[in-house]
């Protein structure tokens, strides 16, 4: 909103009004996007597909009631130190649109806000929890990417346009579980989902059998100790090795 009032040299005004315009939902959001969807769509050649990727997105927020704001695990924190940040978290769709040079670029389509429902107290009863845990399976970003590809699909075969163009969804692996691949539309028209994973399949996941690594304290792996080696214990002697019996040869050998 700041960002906006500046572009138009209004700045140094009284903000109290433009705050107060857009303090509640009053764009229709999902007309504005739809005419983006149909530009790409218009620029498409007759038998492209139509490309989408689909991910999360976190808004730093300070303030302290603004809906939606909770701590959440910042993504571009270091690996070896979990930080949280107050952010708002919302689901973005963005369509490719392909360029001459074999360069995509992406125009979003959907944002829409993600939120988690806010806890109850310690002392909630189970009557009370129950909905509440409903409520956290509806919130899920798993649930929600799977209701905005439906609707997406929705979208394409309510356009009129005479072609049937085939959907293509790219996301990441945090995507790539059962209620998002096998709650698919199923629709006449043709969907494909790509995911960042081993393999997967429509109703099927495989999961890798991976290798344990131990991490040290600096981050960098090493191998994990020899299990036959002897375990060595601080205050105990160190284990004596097996001796192996002896093998007769020419030289031990008793005379004839």
């Amino acid at each position: 909103m700041t960002g906006l009032l500046t572009t138009c040299g209004a700045q140094f005004r009284d903000w109290t009004s433009s705050y107060r315009l857009f303090s509640h939902d009053r764009l229709p959001v999902a007309a504005i996007f739809s005419v983006v969807r149909r530009a790409v769509l218009a620029e498409l050649p007759p038998q492209a597909p139509v490309c989408a990727v689909l991910d999360d997105s976190l808004l730093r927020r300070s303030g302290l009631r603004i809906p939606g704001v909770a701590w959440r695990r910042d993504p571009l924190g270091p690996h070896f130190q979990t930080n949280f940040v107050r952010a708002q978290r919302f689901l973005q769709t963005s369509l490719a649109l392909p360029a001459s040079d074999g360069s995509a670029r992406l125009l979003p389509v959907a944002f829409r806000h993600a939120p988690t429902p806010p806890q109850p107290s310690k002392k909630a009863t189970a009557t009370e929890l129950q909905p509440y845990r409903a409520q956290v399976r509806a919130a899920r970003l798993s649930q929600r990417a799977s209701e905005q590809i439906r609707d997406l699909r929705a979208d394409l075969d309510a356009d009129a346009s005479p072609v049937a163009r085939r959907l293509l969804v790219a996301f990441d692996g945090g995507y790539t579980n059962q209620t998002v691949l096998r709650h698919l539309p199923p629709t006449p028209r043709p969907l494909a989902a790509s995911a960042k994973m081993p393999a997967c399949c429509f109703g099927l996941i495989l999961k890798p059998r991976k290798r344990a690594v131990a991490v040290s304290l600096t981050g960098f792996p090493h191998p994990l100790p020899n299990r036959s080696a002897p375990t060595i214990l601080p205050g105990r002697p160190l284990p004596s090795p097996p001796t192996a019996p002896p093998i007769p040869c020419a030289s031990n050998a008793a005379p004839a």
